[in-house]
């Protein structure tokens, strides 16, 4: 009895699938399995090359003078089995990374919205541009699969209800780009009825029992180059929106690229070692090899290795999260995938909660700002800093010291009662921190003006921020009972306003924002506050 790891490869992806394996195991020994009178062949690509290599601490046996250890590479075996020109794979080892690369990557949850649980032990969930892209929850006794707005399925680890006389598997399965099951025989004919078994289910049962919120791969050749497009400009502007992923599912394996694997950065003749990948790091890499951006950022390899040996290589595109608004889509291991209905729905769902406002007294324009800050030059000119200057150039650093959000935050405070806390700067250890920007009836907000995700989605950083802080009195604020992002849209098309009199903020196409504001629903919640979010223009 033993736990077996299946994949099915991509139709698309069969001849390429085939050439690698044959490049990295060689010829592989045959084998007929007959059931039911039927032959099926079965074919072992087995890797028994043993590689010597030093253990990643002996650093720490030389300091004390000790004789270096070293180890030896895991043997790895797959098992390819053709059942009607569909191509399934059976790993054993590190054989996994492999296969996962060329697997249809539907097949496996397909399959999980068509069994039962009895009980779901662990779930691993992809919530794009969260602070925690990729979040693992394990329970106790859960017979449901639950996941919050703006989550995607990534593993399921439960137990399954089958019948007592059942003697294929036990319960236990763990469902990723692979499905994981425990045999209660080992045999190649236990590994033919298991595929045949699957194959049944898929075609007999007509109902779903789950929603599995999940991603649907992009396939226009002209959405993915306009996708690529902006992917580029974004890394050029070194966007926060474009994150290096810390956890991957690969088949049903967690995979932590900052605990359980070193790295090599690789183009060309160019190589650093390193043991956490980070977008600093790969732009420190790029600087001291003189690697141009545009050129070769794509084109840097990672080399995984795990033991001291390399078990896999990527193209950096790979461990890249990025979401992008315009398309509605999201780049998830070197992958551009729609959102599906599931996903926007529950996204919709919890932006529709949240308590939200639309005072038209507050928009703002660039004539209010204009004349403020011709009054604060009228005022300040003479300024002994500006002294000896040009006016143009005093004009200059008092629009500079003026800037949009300060004047906007000056302006409610002036014109409609709000505490103004922006540039009210407070030290918290060895930092200046500003606790919130404005405060009213109980409310601290965090306030921004811009027209894309990227640029307001800073608000919900700097809101997070002030609210751990004061949850841990460490900033001296008034007391509050709601938390509030205040969002100032640069956009000549307003948002609906409901029946309820609340502006229908589902309308702004800004997944990645929605995304974020999803996440600092959740922490205000949790921290026992109400999230409130306030929206205005900028016209």
């Amino acid at each position: 009895m033993s736990n077996v790891n299946l994949y099915k490869i991509s139709n698309d992806k069969k001849i390429e699938f085939f050439e690698k394996i044959l490049e990295k195991m060689g010829e592989p020994i045959l084998k007929e399995v007959i059931r039911e009178g039927v032959n099926y062949s079965v074919k072992l690509y087995f890797n028994n090359h043993l590689v010597e290599k030093q253990v990643t601490w002996s650093w720490l046996l030389t300091e004390f003078r000790q004789e270096n250890l070293s180890t030896s590479s895991n043997p790895s075996a797959t098992v390819v089995i053709d059942i009607q020109n569909e191509i399934y794979v059976f790993t054993f080892g590190n054989s996994f990374f492999l296969a996962d690369k060329y697997c249809d990557d539907t097949f496996a949850f397909a399959f999980a919205r068509k069994i039962q649980f009895q009980n779901v032990k662990t779930t691993a969930l992809l919530s794009p541009n969260s602070r925690r892209n990729k979040v693992v929850n394990t329970y106790i006794s859960n017979d449901q699969l639950e996941f919050d707005s703006g989550e995607s399925f990534a593993k399921i680890k439960a137990r399954m209800v089958i019948d007592e006389d059942f003697e294929l598997y036990k319960e236990s399965i763990e469902i990723g780009k692979s499905l994981k099951f425990n045999l209660e025989n080992d045999s190649l004919l236990s590994l033919v009825n298991l595929i045949i078994h699957i194959e049944n289910i898929m075609e007999s049962v007509t109902t779903d029992f789950y929603k599995i919120p999940l991603f649907k791969k992009v396939t226009d050749e002209n959405i993915l180059s306009e996708l690529e497009q902006h992917l580029q400009l974004m890394i050029s502007e070194e966007s926060p929106s474009i994150q290096i992923s810390e956890m991957e599912i690969i088949g049903v394996n967690e995979i932590f690229n900052n605990n359980d694997l070193q790295f090599e950065l690789k183009y060309r003749r160019s190589r650093i070692q390193v043991t956490e990948l980070s977008m600093l790091e790969i732009r420190n890499f790029m600087l001291e090899h003189q690697l141009n951006l545009d050129d070769t950022f794509f084109k840097i390899k990672i080399i995984s290795y795990r033991g001291g040996v390399p078990v896999r290589t990527d193209s950096l595109k790979v461990l890249i999260d990025y979401v992008d608004d315009e398309h509605r889509c999201v780049l998830s291991r070197g992958v551009w995938y729609h959102f599906n209905e599931d996903y926007l729905e529950y996204l919709r769902d919890s932006i529709y909660e949240i308590e939200s406002h639309y005072n038209e007294d507050y928009d703002f324009s660039r004539a209010h700002l204009e004349e403020y800050r011709e009054q604060k030059f009228i005022v300040e000119k003479n300024n002994p800093e500006y002294e000896g200057m040009p006016e143009n150039e005093i004009k200059k650093k008092i629009d500079h010291k003026y800037y949009t959000e300060r004047v906007y935050n000056n302006y409610l405070e002036e014109n409609f009662g709000f505490e103004n806390y922006d540039r009210n700067i407070q030290r918290v250890g060895t930092q200046n921190i500003e606790a919130m920007d404005l405060y009213k009836d109980e409310t601290m907000f965090a306030v921004k003006i811009g027209n894309a995700s990227s640029k307001l989605s800073y608000v919900i950083d700097q809101s997070i921020v002030s609210l751990k802080l004061y949850k841990n009195n460490i900033i001296n604020i008034p007391n509050i009972k709601k938390v509030g992002i205040w969002l100032i849209l640069e956009r000549q098309h307003r948002l609906t306003i409901r029946e309820d009199s609340t502006p229908e903020i589902n309308e702004l196409d800004m997944l990645m924002l929605k995304n974020r504001i999803d996440e600092w629903k959740k922490i205000v919640r949790l921290a026992g506050f109400t999230p409130v979010i306030n929206i205005n223009y900028m016209s």
